[in-house]
């Protein structure tokens, strides 16, 4: 039975643009296998917040795409993939999941490879980068050279929202970033970009309503944060009505 070419005419002009004399003698009527690069032919580059993608959890899934140039494959290809460590500050098994090999299913002409980043507290004064090597690909070959990597940063990083600074915000008090931090997870997760969706007096009493929330979690043992002075119940700083 005929395999079916993925590539098109754009991929074709871009290999023999981008690539050697040389390369091409190497490629030339093989399948190959790369991390697929940016917009601007960049190699990939991945940020993951936890404060924003991941609010509630304590370890994330990365999603590293892979693009087959070639035939599609008939069998599943097992691509081994490791860690680059003079261009990794994370930590295996401290920051991240062990890797483990990869799978380019057949059928596909992109796929995707996942790792599973922790959470933890260092992450909320730092960030930590994991860079991954395509090392080989069951029956195919790897390339170009400058795809081979991918860059992955992982933060936990939260930015002092528009709204707060709203008339119907004011009883959240002064902001900070760990009464924020709770906020979101008061909301389930949820990052309110405007408040839109409520009326003055709806945000007060939700504001009402978080307070209420919070000091029960503190008094269960959760959420115990203070105030600047180190002596203040962090919820106590949010107003009443």
């Amino acid at each position: 039975m005929k395999r079916i070419l993925t590539y098109t005419i754009f991929c074709l002009l871009f290999v023999l643009t981008s690539c050697s004399e040389e390369q091409l003698d190497v490629y030339n009527g093989d399948n190959y296998v790369y991390f697929t690069y940016m917009s601007d032919k960049s190699p990939q580059k991945i940020t993951f917040n936890f404060a924003t993608d991941a609010p509630l959890l304590r370890e994330g899934t990365v999603k590293v795409k892979m693009t087959l140039l070639g035939y599609l494959l008939e069998e599943n290809a097992t691509c081994d993939i490791s860690a680059v460590g003079e261009k990794s500050t994370a930590r295996s098994g401290i920051d991240y999941a062990p890797l483990t090999s990869g799978i380019f299913h057949s059928g596909l002409a992109e796929d995707t490879y996942e790792v599973t980043v922790y959470r933890n507290e260092d992450l909320l004064n730092t960030d930590y980068t994991l860079t991954l090597s395509l090392d080989a690909v069951e029956n195919c070959l790897v390339g170009p050279a400058e795809y081979k990597h991918v860059t992955i940063q992982v933060t936990d990083r939260i930015s002092h929202p528009v709204w707060w600074n709203q008339s119907s915000a004011a009883n959240l008090g002064t902001y900070s970033d760990m009464k924020y931090r709770v906020f979101i997870i008061f909301m389930d997760g949820e990052i309110l970009e405007s408040l839109d969706k409520y009326t003055g007096i709806e945000f007060v009493n939700l504001i009402a309503d978080f307070k209420a929330w919070w000091k029960d979690q503190w008094q269960q043992g959760n959420y115990q944060y203070y105030d600047t002075d180190g002596v203040t119940p962090l919820y106590e700083t949010i107003l009443d009505n």
